[in-house]
Parts: C-alpha cells; sequence; structure tokens
C-alpha cells in the first residue's frame, strides 16, 4: 500500500511540473530501500531522473531571464531609438529611452500616442508604406521627419520588420537622428551649389586634364577663351592639348614636368591657339590631383588670358629698349647706368686722358651757298664717319658743336693707351674727310687739335642733359685745334710724349696760345 500511494504521489507530481521545481524535486527524499523488492529502487532511479530534467528546465529559465535582462539592457542603454508599434491599430506599445529622448516625451506620454501623433503631413501615403511593410514582412521605411513633443521636427532614419508579439503583429523599428547628416549634406549641396555657380559664371578658364591630355571638364568661360561654343565642344574637340592648342608642342611636356616636381605651377604663361587659328597668350595655375595611394588621377587649375597684358610689356619693354638706346646715344654705358639708379649728382675726376677737338675748314661760308637740308644731311654723313670711328678705336664722342666734333680717351672707362687710341683716330679721320667733297668738287678739310692730361667729367642739366669735360686739358685741345693748320694734326708737348715712340711727330715750334701764353706744339703726321 505504501509502494501504491508513492506512486500515486509521483504521477501526481509528474502532472503538475509547472506548479513548481522545489515540491518535485522533494521525490528524491522518498527514495528508500526494502530488501528484496527491487520497486523502492526503480521508484528512486525515477525521481532521481525526474529531477535531473527539473533541474534542466530550472538553468533554461534562468538563462532565458537573464538573456532577457541582458537584451532589456542593451535597448534600454542604446543610442539609437527602438519603438514597437501595433500593425493594425498604429499605437505606441513601447520604446526605449533613446527615442523618447530623441522626440521629447516621458515613458508615459510615449505609450499614449499613435504613430500617426509623429507623422507631420501625408499621413495616407505613410499608411500606404505601412501597407507594403505588412506584406513584405521586411522593409525600410527610409528618411522621414518626425514631430517632436514641443513641435519642432526632427530629421530620422527609420527601419524596420514586422514580428509577432503577444499574439499579434508588431512593426519593430530602429529610429536613428540624422539632422547632424542632414545638416552636413545640405552644406555640402550649397557648397556644390555655389561651387558650380561659380564654375558656370567665373571670367577665368577652369579645368580638369589627363594626363594624357584630354579634357575632363572646361566651364563655359574657358570655351569662350579657346573660342568654342560650348564647353561640350572643346572637350569633343580637343583630343591631344599639347598638340592641339600650345603653339610650342614641347610647352605642355615642360607644364607636365613643372607639375610633377612641385605637384603645382602658378602663372605658367603660354601662347595657345584659339579654334579659329589665332594665337593668344594664357597664364595658367594648376595642380596635381591624386588619390590615397599618392597616384596621379588628373591635373586641375584656371586659365586666364593675358594677351593684352604681355602685348602692353612688349610695347613697354620695346619702348624701354628705345629709351635705353637713347640713353646711351647720349652717355656712356657706365653713366647710364648711374643716372638710372637715380644718383643725385654725377663728376668725377680723371688724371690723365686725351682730348681731341676737330673742326671743318670753311663750313661756315659753304652753309651760305647750300639748302639748309643738304647741310644738315652732309654734316650728318660726316659725323657718322667720325662716330663709326671712335667705336672703333674705343674712345667716347662727348658732344658736337656746330662743325665741330669732340672726342676723348681714358674715360669714363680708364686706360693707359688713351693717347694712341686718340691719335690714330685723328690719323684716320683725315683720311675719313678726304672723301667728302663740297659742292663745286673741292674735298673737305678739318683741323685737329690734341692734348692730354687732367679733366672733370660728369652730367649737367635736368632737361636734355649731356655728358660733358671741363678743365685746362680741354681748353687746351680746343686752342690746338683752333690755331692749328688745316689738314694737320696738333698735338701739345704732353701728349707728344706719350706718342713719340710710336708715332712720327714734327715740331711746329713755340707759338702763342691764347689764355696759355707761349707753348711748344708737335704736328702728327703717321705711324711708326
Amino acid at each position: 500500500m505504501t509502494l501504491m500511494l508513492l506512486e500515486r504521489l509521483v504521477l501526481s507530481r509528474l502532472g503538475s511540473l509547472s506548479v513548481g521545481v522545489k515540491s518535485i524535486g522533494t521525490l528524491r527524499d522518498l527514495s528508500m530501500r526494502v530488501a528484496g523488492d527491487g520497486k523502492y529502487d526503480e521508484l528512486s532511479g525515477l525521481a532521481d531522473t525526474i529531477n535531473g530534467m527539473l533541474e534542466a528546465l530550472e538553468n533554461r529559465e534562468r538563462e532565458q531571464i537573464e538573456e532577457r535582462a541582458r537584451h532589456r539592457a542593451i535597448v534600454e542603454q542604446a543610442s539609437e531609438g527602438i519603438v514597437l508599434i501595433d500593425a493594425q491599430t498604429n499605437r505606441i506599445l513601447e520604446a526605449n529611452p533613446a527615442f523618447e529622448r530623441l522626440l521629447g516625451y516621458s515613458s508615459a506620454e510615449i505609450v499614449e500616442l499613435t504613430l500617426y501623433d509623429l507623422v507631420p503631413h501625408d499621413k495616407e501615403s505613410f499608411q500606404r508604406n505601412i501597407e507594403r511593410i505588412l506584406a513584405q514582412k521586411n522593409h525600410s521605411f527610409g528618411e522621414r521627419r518626425y514631430r517632436r513633443q514641443d513641435g519642432t521636427l526632427v530629421d530620422v532614419e527609420v527601419t524596420g520588420n514586422v514580428i509577432s508579439y503577444g499574439g499579434r503583429k508588431v512593426l519593430c523599428c530602429l529610429v536613428r537622428d540624422i539632422t547632424s547628416r542632414k545638416a552636413a549634406e545640405e552644406a555640402l549641396r550649397q557648397a556644390e551649389e555655389k561651387y558650380r555657380t561659380i564654375f558656370e559664371h567665373a571670367t577665368e578658364g577652369i579645368f580638369q586634364s589627363t594626363p594624357e591630355g584630354r579634357f575632363i571638364s572646361a566651364n563655359p568661360a574657358l570655351a569662350r577663351l579657346y573660342g568654342y561654343d560650348s564647353p561640350e565642344e572643346l572637350i569633343a574637340s580637343i583630343t591631344n592639348i599639347g598638340q592641339q592648342l600650345y603653339v610650342d608642342s614641347n610647352r605642355r611636356d615642360e607644364f607636365i614636368a613643372a607639375i610633377e616636381k612641385d605637384d603645382a605651377v602658378t602663372r605658367f604663361e603660354s601662347q595657345m591657339y584659339r579654334k579659329n587659328g589665332g594665337a593668344i597668350w594664357t597664364s595658367e595655375n594648376a595642380r596635381a590631383v591624386r588619390d590615397e595611394n599618392g597616384n596621379l588621377l588628373y591635373y586641375e587649375g584656371t586659365v586666364e588670358d593675358i594677351t593684352r597684358r604681355k602685348v602692353a610689356q612688349e610695347a613697354l619693354r620695346y619702348q624701354q629698349e628705345q629709351s635705353e638706346l637713347l640713353l646711351l646715344n647720349i652717355l656712356p654705358e657706365p653713366i647710364a647706368h648711374r643716372l638710372k639708379m637715380q644718383e643725385s649728382i654725377i663728376a668725377d675726376s680723371f688724371s690723365d686722358v686725351t682730348v681731341l677737338f676737330a673742326d671743318i675748314v670753311g663750313f661756315t661760308q659753304l652753309s651760305a651757298s647750300i639748302p639748309p637740308t643738304e647741310l644738315v644731311k652732309l654734316l650728318n654723313k660726316i659725323f657718322s664717319a667720325f662716330d663709326q670711328l671712335a667705336e672703333r678705336h674705343g674712345l667716347e664722342k662727348i658732344k658736337t658743336i656746330g662743325d665741330a666734333y669732340m672726342v676723348v680717351g681714358g674715360l669714363p672707362m680708364p686706360r693707359s693707351d688713351h693717347a694712341e687710341a686718340i691719335a690714330q683716330m685723328a690719323l684716320d679721320m683725315l683720311k675719313e674727310i678726304s672723301r667728302f667733297e663740297t659742292g663745286n668738287g673741292t674735298p673737305f678739310n678739318i683741323r685737329i687739335g690734341i692734348s692730354t692730361g687732367p679733366v672733370v667729367a660728369g652730367v649737367i642739366g635736368i632737361k636734355k642733359f649731356i655728358y660733358d669735360l671741363w678743365g685746362d686739358t680741354v681748353n687746351t685741345a680746343s686752342r690746338m685745334e683752333s690755331q692749328g693748320i688745316p689738314g694737320t694734326i696738333q698735338v701739345t708737348e704732353a701728349t707728344y710724349e706719350l706718342l713719340r715712340d710710336k708715332f712720327i711727330l714734327h715740331k711746329r715750334g713755340i707759338i702763342p696760345v691764347k689764355g696759355k701764353g707761349d707753348m711748344t706744339t708737335y704736328l702728327l703726321l703717321g705711324k711708326l
């Protein structure tokens, strides 16, 4: 009877496993041993098996509780909103704290709302979207704008699917705040729009080109600059920038080499062909665009038409060259350089130079008998010949006064053979003048005077300035000419001392010289 009672008790406990594990677990206490009767051992084994099953169920239930706790913690701590919505009534069943913070509601307030309370407009379209989600079982809502508790709107991205929860269909949605991203996208859109406006309306040409020489993009200004009707026409027409645009085809290689050196070029000036074959001057600023591994992708930059500037620069350069030539025609080169450096007073003392004066004999009488134009033309031919002689011998022409010609050796750059160079020029001047004739066929004749000694040289005047010489040496050279013999070269004793070993000189004797008294002079006849 005791055995039957135990069996009924075991069966009763097995029928009420769901009531509690602890009650069933007490079966092991009923296990007993009865000598000679194996039924007690069998009942004890059955109790152990049941107790093991119940312990496993306890562990599984405990694990499920712990797992649900972990899931709850994850949901509670998530930075993105999670919300459960009844698919039939659209009521919010549950939401995590992140969703509540996003929209500004409390836990109690959020469950009093429907999904439509969050949608500011177009509820019909929203409902059709929900119906599609229910039909497809899995769907993304995409980007939406939800109304917050204070009435403001927030941009969100919603993803979700349909689950079964408590015997009903529920939308489980993940809601992400994309306000910052939308702001960044809007800023990028505005920046791109601004860039596009600048690109389209810029006065300078803007381009992107491949290393091989094709345009990737071009703005309208670049197309106009090269004479094309549109950027599309320019891009389609130019297949080799180096050969089709650059007047000097090597210039493209130089452009690429310059960029390869510094990854950029600035003010790269070149002559470029336009569509009609005409040429313009351009200035390019460009840089190399590379990927994250440093591989070259393309070049980009701007192009400016500088033709007018180049023409103006060329005109200015030409004018400067002409001014330079004019200045060098007036002044010795070293003096002209000092004058350009804005040196206030130019005056130098030279201890040893040789000065020559030459005067055409009878030119005053001749000037009264021939027309002025012919007179000037004749005088210009004679003095031009003398200028060539001065340049050949490395001497400095100082000036002409009427029919008189003045030249000096030994300044502005000192030289030791100044007297010899002047003597050789004087002999050449006698030969040169013999080639010219007066109107009646009579050859011209000149008087030449030479003196050696110290002088002062400098520039005088602020208008029509001239490089001139002063001193007793200059006056004496002038007296040697005026009181000389036509067709001869008269020199002072100081000059004679410098020339006597290399030239033929004849002593004229002692003559009275105005302002100097009696002087011994010599006539230069030739070279030894």
